[in-house]
């Protein structure tokens, strides 16, 4: 029988590599094949107790393939995600906690809508190549429960804190991990709490990656003296506002309300001058129809902090709105003349995500300048 060598074999099982059902069937086929199928069917793997009131068939039958002393596919799981899990000690799922750290592979964990997972010490310090922690739709006690249980990932480089709550604490937290963290993404949380925990850690941040969305007034100090913080290692910022408590009257007089924005407090708490490793700056889930024109010069100022970076290379938009007409709003000929200035000879991309891909001729009349240019880039909502 003729033999095809082994990389071509492995080239094209990669090709596979989001059909699970195709793998499975290519595992049987010879020994050759198991472990380019195995790499693929287990690198990533979700274990959720619950569906709403159906039981997950693979949870427990994973536990227990995992358990037994012939498993052998415990070093091609790298990421896991686990939903609608328990992590009350003593409680049903301990066992299965134990169990799971056997997956000592694993660079990349999430905890999704799982309860009591202040304490994890059956799984977390047993992970020695756990780098990324994302905690998503979970309630905590307390700050303390979330940096108790960061300060079991030593190694840990990039952190994602999504629709996360907790009680505040009154006693100082110290955080000596701090300065490993590369990526933070943080979102629907206490954001204010966290990151003056993170800036009082007194040791040296090197984040090159944050993003912050849903940023409100009241959390402008904290991020400002958190960014600039790490201004010499920064490399990439993605910033979110929450949107403006508009009441119906003041949306059909233009969206007026009184006193700065939010952005342009931003503006006044960051001095991206100082960030001269800055490449790229992201505003995410601009809501054009509520801005109104006070919004929009918020958002020229915005703009112009972003431009102070010396080596920015690209500025990036997240735009969506309810009437085309509401798109108008933004006062692009003061865009295009910011966007096209020539003393910005290292800008080299302008990207809009707009949640009407039909906008983009609009946009591209609106910025002449701009796209003359061939900087312009359109990208999927």
């Amino acid at each position: 029988m003729f033999r095809l060598p082994q990389e071509l074999t492995d080239k094209v099982l990669d090709y596979l590599h989001e059909d699970k059902l195709s793998l499975v069937y290519c595992s049987l086929v010879c020994w050759e094949w198991v472990p380019a199928t195995r790499f693929h069917i287990f690198s990533d793997i979700t274990l959720r107790r619950t569906w709403k009131r159906l039981m997950c068939p693979q949870f427990l039958p994973f536990l227990d393939m995992l358990a037994t002393d012939s498993c052998t596919f415990t070093p091609f799981v790298t990421q896991l995600t686990l939903e609608d899990l328990d992590g009350t000690p003593g409680g049903a799922f301990t066992p299965a906690f134990s169990t799971l750290a056997r997956l000592t592979s694993v660079s990349s964990l999430t905890f999704d809508r799982c309860r009591n997972l202040g304490v994890q010490p059956t799984l977390l310090p047993r992970l020695p190549a756990l780098s990324e922690l994302a905690l998503v739709r979970i309630v905590f006690d307390s700050v303390r429960q979330v940096f108790s249980m960061l300060e079991m990932c030593p190694s840990l480089t990039s952190l994602a804190v999504v629709s996360v709550s907790w009680d505040p604490s009154s006693a100082p937290i110290v955080y000596s991990h701090a300065s490993s963290i590369r990526r933070l993404r943080l979102s629907a949380c206490p954001r204010a709490e966290f990151l003056d925990i993170f800036a009082a850690s007194n040791v040296n941040l090197a984040c090159r990656t944050v993003e912050i969305e849903g940023i409100e007034r009241e959390e402008i100090g904290s991020i400002g003296r958190f960014l600039n913080s790490i201004a010499g290692s920064l490399q990439h910022l993605t910033v979110g506002f929450a949107p403006p408590n508009y009441t119906d009257s003041q949306l059909r007089d233009g969206g007026q309300s009184p006193g700065l924005e939010v952005e342009m407090l931003f503006c006044k708490s960051v001095d991206l001058r100082q960030h001269t490793r800055l490449l790229s700056f992201s505003f995410s889930d601009i809501n054009v129809s509520v801005i109104g024109s006070e919004g929009a010069l918020a958002m020229l100022s915005t703009i112009r902090c972003a431009l102070c970076a010396p080596y920015l290379e690209e500025i990036a938009f997240s735009l969506f709105y309810y009437q085309k007409v509401d798109l108008g709003r933004l006062k692009w000929d003061r865009i295009d003349d910011l966007l096209s200035s020539s003393r910005l000879d290292s800008l080299r991309r302008v990207k809009f995500s707009v949640s009407r891909w039909n906008s983009s001729e609009d946009i591209t009349s609106w910025l002449p300048r701009c796209c003359a240019r061939n900087i312009l880039i359109f990208m999927d909502s």
